[in-house]
Order: structure tokens, then sequence, then C-alpha cells
């Protein structure tokens, strides 16, 4: 362990918040321009049977329109806080990074992760041929590991083990979901599941959603619609926002405060259901 002084970009608290909250809104909604983006569009499109022209038919230009919206609304409101970013020198404690020393990775093997990657998103649903490619990819990694970055399994571990329980525990769920939803309009059902997404992660959300097998098609669309609108307005709404905020946590010197990451991302969550509700669509 050694400490340095590290010159870092200081965002003020609004900017900061900001940032984070149309971050977490922007990728849980383009993570429905395919269907194998996210765990929601993975779950719908098996028990749907949406394939990737469903999706990105259905909320292609709809996502972009809201996220050039947003981002340039966003731009012009903190445009002031851009300018007043200064450089300022913080004391951290850091420990030596090993991978620092490894250099670049070497080109040959970017593209084999990519072939891996291409490969599990062809075989995704064939469990046997994924998990086989899956023990391979660690084999490669192990294999070539001077040449890469440490390989970090907790947080697709701890992924993993919430989908499974999900599975496990779901089916269990039935009794209330159907009575709950199953008769909403489109509007209250783009709004429920909204709320519920904010509380109960959107991939939760979609699962349920398995159970309502005689929805209407804009009913699909309102719920898919609101469990990505909803996916940045708390930390456990969508699957990736632990990443994120990991990533984000030094310019947090207080810590992250739900409540300030629930107004930022708010915004931004209404501009895309005003887009949703406006414009309607259903399955092609």
């Amino acid at each position: 362990m050694y400490r340095f002084m590290q010159a870092v970009a200081c965002p003020t608290k609004r900017l900061a918040y900001g940032t984070m909250g149309l971050l977490f809104v922007n990728y849980s909604v383009a993570g429905i321009l395919t269907n194998f983006a996210t765990p929601p569009a993975l779950i719908l499109s098996r028990c749907w049977g949406w394939t990737i022209k469903d999706f990105s038919g259905i909320f292609g230009w709809r996502v972009l329109l809201g996220i050039v919206i947003v981002n340039v609304l966003y731009f012009f409101l903190f445009r002031s806080d851009f300018s007043k970013l200064k450089k300022m020198l913080h004391k951290e404690e850091e420990a030596l990074d090993a991978d620092a020393h490894k250099g670049p990775v070497p080109l040959w093997i970017t593209f084999v992760h990519l072939g891996f990657l291409a490969w599990t998103i062809g075989t995704a649903h064939y469990v046997p041929v994924f998990l086989g490619s899956y023990f391979l990819f660690l084999g490669f990694h192990q294999a070539t590991r001077m040449h890469q970055y440490t390989l970090n399994l907790k947080r697709p571990l701890m992924v993993g083990l919430f989908l499974a329980g999900l599975v496990i525990h779901g089916g269990f769920q039935e009794w209330w979901i159907k009575p709950l939803v199953g008769d909403l309009s489109y509007g209250t059902m783009l709004l429920s599941s909204t709320f519920l997404t904010a509380f109960t992660e959107n991939t939760t959300v979609a699962y349920f959603a398995c159970f309502l097998t005689d929805l209407k098609p804009t009913i699909q669309y309102a719920l898919v619609g609101g469990l990505v609108a909803g996916g940045g307005l708390t930390i456990m709404a969508h699957a990736p926002n632990p990443a994120g905020q990991s990533l984000l946590r030094p310019y947090f010197p207080s810590g992250i405060s739900p409540w300030n990451l629930f107004l930022a991302a708010l915004f931004p969550t209404l501009i895309f259901l005003a887009i949703f509700f406006f414009f309607p669509a259903s399955p092609v």
C-alpha cells in the first residue's frame, strides 16, 4: 500500500447525482434494443416469443429518441456545472495494481473474447452448450492470464444466484400477481410497472410478467416500457446499477443518498414514460 496525490475532476453534488441518474436510466432503456442485452429482455423473449426484430421494431426509435432528448436536456441543465469542474488534489490510499504492469492486451486475445461473446449470444438458450463454452473461456483466460486483466467473478456470480433464486421461488408468486395487475389499463400498467421496478428490480417484474399469459399486446408494451423506464430510480432497480455505483463512488465522499439518486433519475424517467405513453405500440 502507498499514498500518493492524484488529480481528479471534482463535479458538483448535483452534477454527480445527475450523471448517475442519467447513466442508470440510459442503460436500462437501451437494454431492450435487442432480445439479449439484459436479463429482462432474455426472460420476455422466451416467455412471449419476442425476437430482436420485435424489440428493435417496437422500442427502437422511441428509445433512441428518448436518449437524445434527455442527454441534450441534461447538457444544457448542467452546462454551468461543467464549467465549474476543477482539478483538485485528493490524497487517496490505493493498492498497487498488478495489472498496470501487464501492458495492453494483445489484439488476438481481444478477437478471441469477441468470438466467445458472439458464440454466447448465439447459444444462450442452449444451457449445456453455454456451460461448456463458459468453462472453455475460463480455461482460455487461465492459460493466457499473463496477457489479460484479472477476471472478477464476484458480481456475475451474485447476479446469477439472484436469477436462480428468482426462477426457484418466483413461480410461487403467481397467486397474487394475476389478480393485482392482470386487468390494468395501459397508463396504469405503465406506471405500476415503473413503481414495482424501483423496489423489486426489473428482472423480477419481467419474470412475473410471464405469468400474465393473456395480456393484450399494447399492455405488454406498457409493462416493458415501465420496467425499463424505472430502472434508474434506485440502485436495486436494475442489475448493472451496483457496478455503475462502484465506478462513481469516488465522487460521492459522503456516500450515495437514495433520495437524491431518485430525484436525479426521476426527470429522465418521466421523459421516457411520456414517450412510451404518447407513442404507444404493439408487437409487430
